[in-house]
């Protein structure tokens, strides 16, 4: 069977706001000597920080599935990105240990409608080729992984740390208005 042009659209859009999610997760780890440096933290300081944020990122992803029978799938990813954009931006000003913890909680807290509502809004969309559909969503979500790292690796010679999380505030946010606007039925 033959996607459409709107679950083509869907499926595009599901992926790129996935591969965000996992940019931010590569970008976070190769940005950690220079933010360790810079805000002179201790190897049990930024253990602290990127547990913190993997912690609540697991644990909330219960939140979305349960806020999904009372909102639109569309509006609860869009919302995650739109979290994950402040997050960055929080993280990116903070001046301290804890600052930086509250950005990391932030950003746990938005990424984590990604897996249980971008999934859900593939199955709905893809009743009939979940697989070739799943097999996208997660493999080309990992390309995030790599171009985050790289990016880093990119801008950190002539930008610092804090102007990088802030340029990267604006991803998430395009991601979200992308997610918006989405044409699904109920979701």
């Amino acid at each position: 069977m033959k996607a459409s042009v709107a679950s083509v659209v869907v499926l595009a859009v599901v992926i790129t706001a996935h591969m965000v999610t996992h940019f931010f997760t590569g970008l976070i780890p190769a940005l950690a000597p220079f933010i360790i440096s810079d805000m002179k933290l201790t190897v049990a300081q930024w253990g602290i920080l990127v547990g913190s944020g993997t912690f609540i990122t697991g644990t909330f992803q219960v939140m979305p599935g349960i806020l999904a029978r009372y909102l639109r799938k569309k509006v609860i990813l869009g919302i995650g990105h739109t979290i994950m954009s402040a997050a960055a931006l929080i993280m990116g000003y903070s001046q301290g240990f804890y600052q930086f913890l509250m950005g990391q909680i932030v950003y746990g807290v938005g990424v984590s409608p990604q897996h249980p509502i971008g999934t859900t809004i593939i199955a709905e969309e893809f009743e009939n080729s979940k697989g070739g559909a799943f097999g996208s969503f997660f493999g080309l979500a990992f390309m995030g992984n790599l171009v985050g790292p790289l990016a880093v690796a990119v801008l950190v010679t002539s930008v610092g740390w804090r102007e990088i999380m802030s340029l990267f505030a604006l991803p998430p946010l395009l991601v979200a208005l992308g997610v918006f606007l989405l044409p699904l039925q109920g979701s």
